[in-house]
């Protein structure tokens, strides 16, 4: 067998574009290892939400009104379950709750608004409270959901605000 173009050191045929693939190949899973060494490492978590607000958001006489809404890093949910909405809206502190919240407004009929920050390394939740109009005798509805704290393409948490809700997809 001639040696040459076309053929590799042992002497066997070499297909075209098989080293690129080769590459490509080994390309990949050093950024899916590098991936993985972030997402466990010491450092900040990186979390991501996104949210969709109807256009009569937070309904107040007749009026659709932006909602504020508060994102607290979570290693654990029990302190953040325990609270009620009211307590939580107050600067809470307790076990499982990381941080100070983020603090971010939804317009009314926003669509696919996206969070993207980093958060303790320890967060391993998401708790989301949003801070609806309520008047003193209304139902305490749905205004805070525990989510998963990652950022991936196609996982990343979606929440739905409603008129007085909010809902995870």
């Amino acid at each position: 067998m001639r040696s040459g173009a076309g053929s590799s050191a042992g002497g066997c045929p070499r297909r075209p574009g098989a080293t690129r693939r080769w590459h490509r190949l080994l390309a990949l899973g050093a950024l899916l290892l590098a991936a993985a060494a972030c997402a466990t490492g010491s450092g900040p978590r990186k979390a991501c939400l996104r949210f969709d607000a109807a256009e009569d958001l937070n309904l107040y006489n007749g009026q659709s009104h932006p909602v504020t809404v508060f994102v607290f890093p979570l290693s654990s949910s029990a302190a953040f379950e325990q609270k009620s909405v009211e307590d939580l809206l107050g600067a809470p502190t307790g076990s499982g709750i990381l941080a100070a919240p983020v603090v971010i407004t939804i317009a009314p009929g926003e669509q696919d608004r996206r969070l993207e920050k980093l958060f303790p390394a320890e967060t391993a939740q998401l708790g989301v409270v949003a801070d609806y109009y309520r008047s003193r005798n209304a139902p305490e509805g749905s205004r805070r959901q525990i989510v998963p704290a990652r950022c991936l393409p196609f996982l990343t948490p979606r929440l739905t605000m409603t008129t007085t809700d909010l809902y995870t997809n």
